[in-house]
């Protein structure tokens, strides 16, 4: 009886085993997927793909348009603008000329000044001179 029982004991823990394992099998199982799931998984990994490579040839094809119209712009602001340089330096040689011209201006004036400031003076004192002599004379 003993060995009816050990086997009865030893044949449940073999089928609780088993049992263990089937489950085991099928929880590592249903983690991966069918064959019909893995080539619709393909398929849209396909399809993603043909959206994104899509999507990257209109950003390139915008990028090129930018950078044409961009090369535009700058080419027509280059245009714009070199004419502007050599007007402002051929302003910027005018008015150096005239600051030297204004300064020598400004020192003839100056020793023009004093020479007038010196006759006038002499002018007064011979004036002084004559008044003084006549008021002499007078009396």
């Amino acid at each position: 009886m003993m060995l009816a029982e050990a086997s009865n004991a030893f044949t449940g823990e073999w089928i609780y085993a088993a049992a263990a394992i089937i489950g085991l099998i099928i929880a590592v199982g249903s983690y991966f997927a069918t064959r019909r799931e893995v080539d619709e998984l393909k398929k849209q990994f396909s399809e993603t793909n043909k959206e994104l490579r899509a999507l990257l040839d209109r950003l390139d094809a915008s990028e090129t348009r930018l950078d044409r119209s961009n090369e535009s712009r700058i080419s027509g602001l280059h245009n714009r603008l070199n004419p502007l340089e050599v007007k402002v330096a051929h302003s910027d040689g005018q008015m150096e000329a005239f600051a030297e011209s204004f300064e020598k201006f400004t020192r003839i004036i100056e020793a023009t000044s004093r020479q007038r400031d010196d006759q006038v003076r002499a002018f007064t004192d011979a004036l002084t001179t004559f008044a003084t002599v006549l008021r002499e004379n007078k009396k």
